[in-house]
């Protein structure tokens, strides 16, 4: 190709408009040398800030009018923008184009197409700028203004409607724009005349948004001074993104302190179950560890602890469960994740408690789990000793509420049963069911006193005591269990109360003597004479009354923990017990009013539903022979449960004789399940044995028996020798409610 002296140079291009040839004028006008172009895309020299430009051209490339281009482009050349000229035409019958770059800001053949190219380089900058461009006039009237700025500075008419650019341009810029944002610019234009250097930048809040604001003065070569040049860019965006930066670096700063002032082991699980590197400043110290990051959650934290080995392998599951998955995951597998174990440190053994916590990610995954690690070791101890202390406090409570004689009486009865129950365990020759009885009656006993630590040992001896298969290790081991608490209740009795203790003033033969003047008032009172007679009665007889009404106050409890209605209680006032048959009585009463409560009375909605009042009756009547003292005990519920009693005895018909029977044979209980209180089968068997054991005899009596009947009343008769009761000379039928 030929080279000429014009402004312009001539190439030739491919049909994708890689450049072939190119004269020796291509490089005076473009500033680039032919060779490095050669084989390279037109459009590759087009600036990247001529976006605009180069979509021009492949508009005008795929128009209607195929083989004809006339485009002005900004092109890079020798480290400046060209703007130029670009006009090719299809090569006839050919598979190319020829092309002539014309350079508009070149060689100009006089200074008026100079200045206009000058104003046409600056119309192509502000239109196709991606930042909003004013131009200003020196009397600071709006020259050129592309989109970008219209939109960013949204100029308003007084009434507050939107101007367009042909309203614009042409009018004062700074009587559009608030006066005191702007104040700085108006000034900074004026200045612009007389100092080419001058540069001024500002943020202003603008219309809801953070602009950044530049004003240069603008020298063109032929005219000097034209005004300046005001360009805007939209910052909201980046102003937002560093104030999040900056409160998120002082979130992160504040983390930072917590972790390394917070009495906490923080740290988190990421994948494959290892730590990440980010833990607080505790942890070390608390696991007596120094490596950290990046190992096995797991062993880091359980390798010395009291977890086994099968919870192991379910927690190291359910991270593998966890983590990428869904947050429903965690709270399936939540039982996995141990939340207190014990670890052994350098000289010391610690207890933790954990806190585990799943992290979700933006989709809404399990990204790592939070696992927060609290030393509870002083925190348990202080925990222990204040139960222990409470423990402590409720057993003085509950021998402040029992009579001082009443409990060293239970506690020499107690010491013998748990005897022959641990001689028993031992191998010796005790009778199963005379213990299996004696052993409720303790149990008995001590719930109608109120010794909850003592009833629930007993319970818990008495567990494997009548279960198949007795464990005679097991036994011998809650027996003594039961014995060490029943210690306590002692030694509490006597440091804390000052009560008992085995200490007594009169000596041994004073106590044989007063034994047998008592056996003499009970057995042949005639053999003593009417006023020693007198003063021997009332020192071996007690009144049963107070204990009568203590039994019932604690089973009014009871019935209240059984769901039913505290039940009013009837007690003869005037009978009198034998000082050596108080605790036998006792015993017998507290199985027989508990009965009462748990199988006789309803509770309060089926009382109503047939026609009772809400509360039960215990009555109590007593009659006195010349050789025996009768007492029937009845209660106004329902009565034996005579259909439940023959499914229990695999029959279809029984009489009274058959029920009087049943419910006194051991191991025989209407229950539907087994209780502190009943359920065994043994409290009426026991019954019966104590009061064998004193002479006497117990019996039913029914109110009108029926067969066919599911449940049928009826009233306990109990006949007492008078060795063991009598009544006093008040009368016989003298009753107080309990």
């Amino acid at each position: 190709m030929s080279s000429t002296l014009a402004p312009f140079s001539q190439l030739r291009l491919d049909s994708q408009w890689a450049i072939l040839e190119a004269d020796e004028a291509f490089e005076r006008v473009t500033g680039l040398s032919s060779a490095e172009v050669i084989g390279r895309p037109l459009d590759a020299l087009i600036s990247r800030r001529d976006r605009k430009g180069a979509v021009e051209l492949d508009k005008q490339r795929a128009s209607d009018r195929p083989g004809l281009i006339d485009v002005t482009v900004q092109l890079t050349g020798g480290g400046d923008n060209v703007l130029a000229r670009v006009r090719a035409a299809k090569v006839a019958d050919g598979d190319g184009w020829t092309a002539w770059i014309e350079n508009l800001l070149a060689d100009a053949h006089d200074s008026m197409q100079k200045l206009n190219a000058e104003v046409e380089w600056c119309r192509n900058v502000v239109s196709r700028s991606d930042e909003g461009i004013v131009v200003l006039t020196p009397d600071n009237a709006v020259a050129e203004i592309n989109q970008s700025a219209m939109d960013l500075l949204a100029f308003r008419s007084a009434e507050g409607v939107l101007l367009s650019q042909e309203v614009v341009v042409g009018s004062d810029f700074f009587e559009r724009l608030p006066t005191e944002r702007f104040e700085a610019f108006a000034d900074g234009a004026k200045k612009a005349a007389k100092k080419k250097k001058l540069r001024l930048v500002e943020d202003i809040e603008h219309e809801g948004k953070d602009l950044q604001v530049r004003l240069t003065p603008l020298h063109l070569p032929v005219r000097g001074h034209v005004g300046c040049a005001i360009s805007i860019r939209d910052v909201s965006v980046q102003r937002e993104i560093e104030r999040m930066s900056d409160q998120l670096r002082v979130k992160n700063e504040d983390i930072a302190v917590i972790l390394s002032n917070l009495d906490l082991g923080i740290l988190t699980v990421e994948g494959g179950g290892t730590v990440h590197p980010e833990f607080s400043d505790r942890l070390p110290d608390l696991l007596g560890k120094s490596e950290i990051a990046g190992k096995e959650v797991t062993s880091l934290l359980f390798t010395h602890s009291d977890v086994g080995a099968d919870d192991l392998a379910r927690l190291e599951t359910a991270i593998e469960l966890t983590l990428g998955e869904s947050v429903f995951g965690f709270e399936l597998n939540r039982s996995c994740f141990p939340t207190r174990f014990s670890i052994a440190t350098t000289g010391e053994r610690r207890e933790l408690e954990a806190d585990w916590a799943p992290i979700e990610s933006e989709d809404g995954t399990v990204h790592r789990l939070l696992v927060v690690l609290r030393d509870v070791t002083e925190l348990n101890r202080l925990r222990s000793a204040a139960e222990a202390q409470g423990r402590e406090l409720a057993m003085i409570g509950e021998l402040v509420a029992m009579p001082s004689d009443a409990f060293d009486e239970y506690a020499r009865a107690c010491h013998a049963g748990l005897a022959d129950t641990l001689a028993m365990a031992q191998g010796k020759p005790i009778d199963p069911v005379v213990l299996a009885r004696t052993v409720h009656t303790l149990k008995g006993n001590a719930r109608a006193w109120g010794l909850k630590a003592i009833c629930d040992a007993i319970h818990h001896l008495e567990d494997v005591l009548l279960g198949d298969g007795r464990d005679d290790t097991e036994l011998a081991e809650r027996t003594r269990n039961t014995e060490r608490i029943l210690v306590s209740y002692e030694t509490l009795a006597r440091e804390k109360l000052n009560r008992g203790g085995g200490q007594s003033n009169v000596s041994a033969t004073e106590q044989q003597l007063l034994r047998e003047v008592f056996d003499l008032a009970s057995e042949r009172p005639e053999a003593l004479p009417a006023e020693v007679r007198r003063l021997a009665t009332a020192a071996a007889f007690l009144p049963a009354l107070p204990r009568l009404q203590a039994i019932g106050a604690k089973l009014c409890a009871h019935a209240q923990r059984e769901g039913k209605e505290r039940p009013k209680f009837f007690f003869p006032s005037t009978v009198l017990v034998h000082r050596q048959r108080v605790d036998q009585l006792h015993g017998a009463f507290v199985h027989l009013l508990t009965n009462a409560i748990d199988h006789g009375l309803e509770t309060a909605a089926e009382r109503e539903a047939a026609g009772k009042e809400p509360r039960g009756l215990i009555r109590a009547e007593v009659a006195q022979t010349d050789e025996t003292l009768e007492l029937t005990l009845a209660d106004d519920g329902r009565g034996i449960a005579v259909a439940r009693l023959k499914e229990k005895a695999g029959r279809d018909v029984l009489t009274a004789k058959d029920v009087e029977q049943l419910i006194f044979d051991p191991g025989m209980s209407t229950a539907e399940r087994v209780t502190q209180s009943s359920g065994r089968g043994m409290g009426l068997a026991a019954v019966r044995s104590e009061f064998a054991d004193m002479g006497a005899t117990i019996s039913i009596r029914f109110d009108g028996f029926d067969p066919q009947a599911e449940f049928c009343p009826f009233e306990f008769v109990i006949s007492l020798p008078l060795a063991c009761v009598r009544l006093d000379d008040v009368g016989a039928h003298d009753q107080q409610a309990a």
